[in-house]
Order: C-alpha cells, then structure tokens, then sequence
C-alpha cells in the first residue's frame, strides 16, 4: 500500500468495518470465524462465492488499515509528550484511562500503605463491614 493520509486510513477502516459487519448479521458469523473458515476452504459452497470473497477482501482491509494505526508518539521539541492510540472499544478506553490515571494510581498506592502498615482486613471482616453499611 502507497502511504495513506490517517483521513485515507480512516475512511477505509470505516468503510470495510461497515461492510463486515453488515456481512456479519446475514450470516451470523463473526468477522475473525469467517476468514479462520474461509482461509480453511470450508465455506466454499458455490452459492455464496461473491459475499465470500467480498468478505473476505474487506476484512482484509481491517486488518490492514488497523495495523496502520500503531501507536502515534508525538513530540514536541525532541521530547515524547503524548501517544495516539488505537482504540477497538469502549472496554479498552477505560482500560487505557485507569492504568494511566494518576489519581487512581494515588489511591491505590495509599491502599497499598496502608495495608502493609496495618496488616489489612480479614476477608470476614470486609463482609462484616459490607453487611454493615448495606444494613444503614
């Protein structure tokens, strides 16, 4: 592939996400099954050969432009000062917002000291207090 502008990625990114997913609810088949199947010779019954193989190219196109979107580093006077990514879904964005989250860190840290200076809770007493404050 010639390089693409992010906007050329995008859009065929966009456009082949489209098209798989409208071949997805025909056949009630995931995307990632159907090449597996496909690239085995097992879904080769004759009567399907043009969705097929137009299934099959577009997904390839996914996987294609997906690749392409690696992580961006950006800079700004020689130093990294912030990552692009590629995000699939609504899971992996908040994955990525809690494991960069300085105040989640914080507070985890400080959960941290003080369980090594106190020893903890024993597992009866957490659902003791659970029970507790369900019951108020």
């Amino acid at each position: 592939m010639a390089e693409a502008t992010m906007t050329q990625v995008l859009d065929d990114l966009r456009a082949a996400d489209e098209i798989t997913r409208r071949l997805e609810r025909r056949y009630w088949l995931s995307s990632a099954d159907f090449y597996d199947l496909y690239r085995q010779g097992v879904l080769d019954d004759g009567e399907h050969t043009d969705d097929f193989a137009e299934w099959s190219a577009y997904y390839q196109i996914k996987l294609d432009r997906e690749a392409a979107l690696s992580p961006v580093v950006v800079t700004k006077n020689g130093r990294a000062v912030a990552v692009i990514l590629n995000v699939t879904d609504d899971d992996e964005l908040e994955r990525i917002l809690l494991a960069n989250s300085p105040k989640l860190r914080k507070i985890l840290d400080t959960a941290e000291k003080r369980i090594q200076a106190t020893g903890g809770m024993s597992h009866e007493d957490i659902w003791n207090t659970l029970e507790a404050a369900e019951e108020a």
